[in-house]
């Protein structure tokens, strides 16, 4: 279940004490990620196209080689390029803000069931503003996603953006599904911030955008992208206008082709540098063996959570990643089980996960979330079961 002695590629564990179970909110970088952001401003410092220079082409070609290591790491064919943004949330706003001018009255967007309001209001403001139809991908009696519900309305879906996996429950849309019954011209964007660092992205021709974040697969923050099908990038309009992106300015202004429409402003190169490194790190662990570990923990998790009635798992193991657990309890908020665990150095998250939409789905309005990642040790394991044991 433990990757052994992983602990030692973290500082963060070596200068603090505690069990750290909340790897859905963000994960720790390893000391090789750290060192690539500072070996990159050490040794280069600049940005990109910023001069026909030594230092500027060591930059562009720092950048080169780190977005082949992207490209590699999420297995995405030359057909889609990659813009960033600060963080996904960001990113996701700028592609819905950008697609306002093709979005008509009546077109409906479509969201998953269980999504962060990251992926939620965006669209929602969205379809607002063109007097569009915003819908969540309807649930049947049995907790079931309709999903023939995208094959019974194709013609007047428009988007459909969904997160592969809930940040809430852990919940997996089945994506493929998804592709199948969308119409040919549906834009089509999932969000795999939680799938990064715990399993291959699927991968279809239909999708027009990824939606990935870096700070949930060892990597920094203020660094996310989207991985843009070419095709679709034209129907985007840049929302950040300013030096680097504009090709012409006068009484017609032109934009830069492709991509570097998206690219205003000065972007830290060591950032996406650092990110690549974390797919290196992954990678070194094996994708796959993560996978295994998380599994084999979330099984001995759930086992704790069950030998007590007073839990309540929410979660559905046909259709869950192993990642996240969700559960509430008779006897205590979630919020007083979150401080209770934080009295023993034990980090989980409590409350509605940015996600009340979803919430609302279970009648509650809080939940305790454990979410599991390459840093757990023994003794972290230990202390949890001991900690809920005596909850």
């Amino acid at each position: 279940m433990f990757i052994k002695g992983i602990e030692n590629e973290f500082e963060v564990f070596k200068n603090n004490k505690f069990h750290y179970f909340d790897y859905a909110a963000t994960t720790f970088m390893p000391n090789g990620v750290i060192k690539t952001w500072e070996n990159y401003h050490n040794q280069i410092g600049v940005f990109t196209g910023k001069g026909n220079n030594q230092i500027s082409r060591k930059a562009e070609e720092f950048l080169n080689r780190s977005e082949e290591i992207h490209r590699s790491f999420f297995d995405i064919s030359s057909e889609y390029q990659m813009i960033y943004g600060k963080n996904t949330t960001e990113i996701i706003n700028l592609v819905s803000k950008g697609l306002e001018e093709n979005v008509e009255p009546l077109d409906m967007i479509i969201v998953g069931p269980y999504e962060h309001h990251s992926n939620y209001l965006p669209w929602k403001y969205l379809a607002k503003k063109a007097s569009a139809t915003f819908v969540e991908l309807p649930i049947n009696v049995d907790g079931d996603v309709d999903y023939e519900f995208i094959k019974r309305n194709s013609s007047r879906i428009k988007i459909i953006s969904i997160s592969s996996v809930s940040n809430v429950f852990g919940f997996k849309i089945d994506v493929k599904k998804v592709c199948e019954l969308a119409d040919d011209k549906t834009l089509i964007f999932v969000d795999e911030s939680q799938n990064v660092a715990h399993s291959k992205i699927y991968r279809n021709k239909k999708i027009s955008g990824y939606f990935l974040s870096s700070h949930k697969m060892y990597g920094p923050k203020n660094i996310a992208g989207s991985y843009l099908k070419s095709s679709v990038i034209p129907l985007i309009n840049p929302i950040i206008l300013g030096g680097g992106m504009v090709e012409k300015v006068g009484s017609q202004d032109d934009w830069e082709n492709g991509r570097n429409k998206f690219f205003a402003g000065t972007l830290d190169i060591g950032l996406i540098g650092s990110w690549g490194e974390s797919c290196n790190f992954i990678n070194q662990i094996g994708i796959d063996i993560i996978h295994e570990k998380e599994k084999a923990l979330s099984e001995y998790i759930l086992n704790i959570l069950k030998k007590n009635s007073s839990f309540n798992i929410i979660r559905d193991n046909k259709n869950c990643s192993s990642s996240i657990i969700s559960f509430t309890c008779e006897k205590y908020h979630a919020h007083d089980i979150e401080r209770i665990l934080a009295s023993r150095d034990i980090i989980v998250r409590s409350g509605n996960m940015c996600s009340q939409n979803s919430i609302r789905k279970i009648n509650n309005n809080a939940i305790c979330r454990i979410s599991l990642g390459v840093g757990i040790s023994e003794e972290n394991l230990e202390t949890l079961e001991r900690t809920l044991k005596e909850i």
